[in-house]
């Protein structure tokens, strides 16, 4: 598997935290909800945590275990992933063992019910927590193992994932979906597209549909066959350098970081890309996301690079990162002599099999 280094929290974490949600959208979905846990075998456990976004305020709630049973309350204003935590107080040690699960709640009255585990805790009560595990039974049997910067395309993963995203385009697990295809490593820009386009105009037209669309229209932006969007970043002496500048050239930019092994991993292979190529008409061009400049500078000594290296802005709305929606690294973009994107992420053999061809 080829590893990376996930950058960028953004819509991802808001999956981890519950930020994207489930089912429908409609405003009358907002309400009250009551989640009402049962334990079977309490042992030592004495306290149950609660965690979940809503309209992007993060939520954290604990409640006590009274005779098996724990109790808690509070208003959504749609369906929500949470995570709950069940701590089952110190051992013999002196660990405290925490138990934990993630589940979808939504307004009305949830029941868990808990045998052992709470990672076993069966829910009545939430049609979002069933529509997600029916998705994730059938999803299992046609996922494909991949690496991060392979394709979908064409497999029976895509299959499944595009039917169940037609036959459910109010679902916010729909949405959900989508972006795990977006982080780390975006799958091919039309097949997102086609995904997101799929959704009902209401669930686009939502505070997270709209985000989601956002980032896809950027990806579609800095897609092959697209011109590169231009930049412009201060390299080692604190001089401005634009994309333009290597207009007329062939140029690899390359998103790295000192502190990314991967990317450090990959350096030789950019190294011996460039000594080949270099007398053709052949140019790199680093992008790091360092903050530490001084880490910066002695990665760059330490791996030999030769070629011109630039620090990405702090600023978000101007960083080569968020214009080119680079959410891990490694990544890179190879741009031709007239400014268009005609390959993304080349590492190793690949970027020596596209050169040797152009070259």
């Amino acid at each position: 598997m080829q590893k990376i280094i996930v950058m960028r929290k953004l819509l991802l974490a808001g999956i981890a935290t519950g930020l994207l949600c489930l089912t429908n959208i409609s405003s009358d979905a907002q309400g009250k909800f009551s989640i009402t846990g049962k334990l079977k075998e309490p042992g030592n456990a004495t306290k149950v945590h609660l965690s979940y976004s809503d309209q992007k305020k993060y939520i954290v709630d604990s409640a006590e275990i009274v005779n098996g049973t724990f109790r808690f309350s509070g208003t959504l204003h749609h369906p929500v992933r949470a995570t709950i935590v069940l701590n089952h107080g110190a051992s013999s040690s002196g660990s405290t063992h925490r138990d934990m699960t993630n589940i979808y709640i939504e307004p009305g009255n949830i029941e868990l019910a808990v045998d052992d585990s709470i990672k076993h805790v069966k829910v009545k009560g939430s049609k979002s927590q069933q529509l997600y595990e029916s998705f994730t039974a059938g999803f299992r049997k046609h996922k494909i193992e991949r690496d991060s910067y392979a394709s979908i395309k064409g497999t029976t993963e895509e299959q499944f994932v595009t039917k169940f995203i037609k036959q459910h385009p109010d679902s916010y697990l729909s949405l959900q979906t989508i972006q795990t295809y977006l982080f780390p490593i975006p799958v091919e820009s039309e097949l997102l597209d086609e995904m997101y386009q799929s959704l009902s105009p209401k669930l686009k037209n939502s505070e997270e549909g709209k985000e989601v669309g956002k980032l896809i229209r950027q990806i579609v932006a800095t897609s092959v066959g697209k011109m590169a969007p231009n930049f412009a970043l201060k390299d080692t002496a604190g001089n401005m350098v634009s994309l333009t500048d290597f207009r007329g050239q062939y140029i690899l930019v390359d998103f790295w970081a000192s502190w990314c092994h991967p990317c450090r991993d990959e350096n030789p292979n950019l190294l011996e890309a460039y000594k080949k190529y270099r007398a053709k008409n052949f140019n790199i061009l680093g992008i790091t996301y360092d903050i530490n400049e001084k880490n910066w500078l002695k990665a760059i000594h330490e791996d030999g690079l030769l070629w011109p290296q630039v620090i990405d802005s702090r600023d978000k709305e101007k960083a080569a990162g968020t214009i080119y929606s680079v959410q891990a690294i490694p990544q890179n973009f190879l741009v031709d002599p007239s400014g268009k994107i005609i390959a993304k992420n080349l590492r190793g053999k690949a970027l020596e099999a596209v050169l040797s061809k152009i070259l």
